[in-house]
């Protein structure tokens, strides 16, 4: 038997009241893990289903995309969720949570708030929060600069253990084949020419002050 989950309003808010809407989902996906237990497949059909089920609701698109960028800039299918909304075609927007909303905190609350200005209704199922609802703006602004804190903190890892690999020689960056070189008989990097002659000409020309359009004609 198919399960239908109800979303109720909150109390002494009513978003949901019983007339027509024009209600779009957002899904999102950014890791391997995140792609073996919550893939994108699943949270479509979820919201497919979800906004079937009410007859008071139209469909107004499913934005789907797997993004690791923190910033809108890299989420095309979010960026045309909101230009969708500039267009006054969504009145509500479903998502699976905060953080598959956003993950910057000046670009979530930006967001947020342009879509307050618009009159869209955001609702986040996994904390049972409405976007219009008092008590979520200070737990939005906590919770965003907390996940941003996060991602920034593994950021930081990442880097400092690319640099210690290549302090130690053993960072798979520091043997990779780029344009100059190739390997050798005996697997170590090599200059090859001609191509490296073509690489002491692009810094000669920077040094020199050329563009790097100029350079790259």
């Amino acid at each position: 038997m198919r399960k239908v989950t109800e979303i109720l309003p909150a109390q002494g808010h009513r978003p949901m009241e019983l007339r027509h809407l024009r209600v779009a989902a957002y899904c999102r996906v950014s890791t391997e893990l995140e792609e073996q237990t919550s893939s994108i497949e699943l949270q479509e059909r979820h919201y497919s289903q979800l906004i079937s089920a009410n007859p008071n609701w139209e469909s107004a698109g499913i934005f789907a995309e797997r993004a690791t960028g923190l910033n809108t800039k890299e989420r095309p299918e979010f960026r045309r969720m909101i230009a969708q909304c500039r267009k006054k075609r969504i009145d509500l927007i479903l998502t699976k949570s905060i953080s598959r909303f956003g993950r910057n905190t000046l670009d979530m609350l930006r967001s947020l708030r342009d879509l307050r200005g618009l009159g869209v209704e955001v609702y986040f199922e996994q904390e049972d929060m409405w976007l219009n609802e008092q008590r979520i703006q200070i737990l939005l602004t906590a919770y965003c600069a907390l996940a941003q804190a996060e991602s920034e903190d593994m950021s930081r890892n990442i880097k400092w253990g690319i640099k210690r690999g290549f302090e130690k020689g053993t960072s798979g960056y520091a043997e990779f084949v780029c344009f100059g070189y190739k390997r050798g008989d005996d697997g170590r990097l090599v200059i090859d020419e001609p191509d490296a002659e073509i690489v002491r000409k692009m810094f000669e020309m920077r040094a020199a002050g050329s563009s790097l359009g100029a350079i790259s004609k």
